[in-house]
């Protein structure tokens, strides 16, 4: 595969790009959705070339906790305050 300097220097502004949107995003995107985001600013890149810039350790996504209800909302009693 012959790979000339333009696609490596357009590769590494991917990369960059890519990084950026990823802490712009509080580190939640996978790499389908960084790739949707970066199609959609005008840059190409491809879920395969983001998912293989992912594999790296420095760019793990974040999954967001479920919210857990803590209360027994089924009952006439009545509500605490706050304190």
């Amino acid at each position: 595969m012959n790979i000339n300097n333009r696609s490596i220097a357009l590769i590494d502004v991917n990369n960059f790009y890519a990084c950026q949107l990823f802490y712009e995003y509080k580190q939640t995107y996978g790499y389908r959705r960084l790739s949707d985001a970066i199609n959609e600013a005008g840059m190409k890149s491809g879920h395969y070339q983001v998912r293989h810039l992912m594999a790296r350790p420095v760019l793990k996504a974040r999954y967001s906790k479920r919210f857990k209800v803590a209360t027994d909302s089924n009952h006439n009693e009545l509500i605490s305050q706050v304190l």
